[in-house]
């Protein structure tokens, strides 16, 4: 092994489980003599520690050097378990980490790669996407594609909207889709998920974006006219998250949500037939009903009377009730964590579905 690649896993290693450097001055008092600028006292660097992310196995080493195609380091420590987790190899990560997108950067992260292994997205799959915009000229991002591919898309599928006789739907659902090794994490990609929206698309002629910012969902929503538009993402009463801010500022976070300020909203919702219904696939975006200050009442304002279906607690895809298709019309329900074991027939469930429908 080479000098420069020992020195990459070394500092890989170091990195990826550095919880805490903390940087303390040490008081100390100079008993004998008079001061000098020698006795003056030094800042202290005290490096803290405690769980270093050590995988000494040759394949946990390799992939803790790996790099991406600008050379940065490509998988953290969760990222890196997480891969394993999912069966990933060395040659697996290599192939996806050195494709690049239009603009010459990593077309994949360390987190979009964990998410398409999760979903046993191939690269032959990817390649096609590397080089492609959608329908609205917006470039594929690896960022997408575990979602695309747990749906059964193709590439044609996903540029090309067909529009026959069935009415026309929406389907939105995020880049980001959970923290690695949370219970929320993967939710739009579960086996209850896909159900669902396979039964949809039998009766809808389906649009499906993947939002890594909010201009997607409304040049999407500017494309067609739609009978459902689906806003997925993982939410709070406030807002709808579609991607985890990846320039980490404040100023640029308004993007990467949907919320209760996005009053632009309104006009690309006029694009929806006007006995559309918007359903809010995100938890708690319907919390404290009719009263509350969330997002199913400001867009249910922004829409224009137009139905919207939104959780007042939080949200399981397998406990969405479908009581019609066209129109839609679902019950959504919550359940303690101890009633998930048992049959959907046997659960005490909680009816938490709020409509929100404002007068205009």
């Amino acid at each position: 092994m080479s000098q420069k690649k020992l020195t990459q896993i070394v500092a890989a290693l170091v990195l990826a489980g550095l919880s805490l450097i903390a940087i303390k001055k040490m008081k100390t008092e100079e008993k004998i003599g008079p001061s000098t600028p020698s006795s003056h006292n030094q800042p202290q660097i005290v490096v803290q520690i405690p769980d270093l992310c050590v995988d000494n196995t040759p394949e946990g080493m390799a992939l803790a050097s790996l790099e991406d195609v600008e050379g940065k380091i490509l998988f953290s420590c969760d990222q890196n378990k997480a891969f394993q987790q999912y069966g990933g190899s060395i040659e697996y990560a290599k192939e996806l980490a050195s494709m690049k997108d239009l603009g010459g950067r990593p077309f994949f992260s360390g987190y979009d790669i964990v998410a398409f292994k999760s979903v046993e997205g191939t690269a032959d799959y990817a390649k096609k996407f590397v080089a492609e915009k959608n329908a609205e000229g917006y470039p594929f991002s690896g960022s997408q594609l575990a979602q695309l591919y747990a749906l059964g898309l193709n590439l044609e599928e996903v540029v090309k909207f067909t529009d026959t006789a069935k009415p026309n739907a929406l389907f939105e659902y995020p880049v980001y889709d959970g923290d690695l090794f949370e219970k929320n994490y993967g939710a739009f990609r579960v086996a209850d998920a896909i159900s669902f929206f396979r039964a949809l698309r039998e009766k809808y002629d389906v649009k499906v974006v993947i939002a890594y910012q909010e201009s997607m969902l409304y040049d999407a929503l500017d494309a067609h006219n739609y009978a459902l538009a689906m806003f997925a993402g993982h939410g709070a009463e406030k807002n709808l998250t579609l991607n985890k801010n990846p320039l980490r500022t404040k100023d640029k976070d308004e993007m990467y949500a949907l919320g209760i300020s996005d009053s632009e909203l309104g006009k690309h919702l006029q694009h929806l037939t006007p006995d559309a219904v918007i359903f809010l696939d995100s938890c708690s975006t319907g919390a404290g009903g009719e009263k509350g200050d969330n997002l199913a009442n400001a867009v249910a304002k922004w829409a224009d009377g137009r139905m919207v279906i939104a959780p007042t607690k939080v949200l399981r895809t397998g406990d969405i009730q479908v009581n019609n298709l066209y129109p839609f019309n679902v019950t959504l329900f919550y359940s303690e964590e101890e009633e998930l074991w048992k049959k959907i027939e046997e659960r005490k469930r909680e009816d938490i579905t709020y409509i929100a429908k404002s007068k205009f």
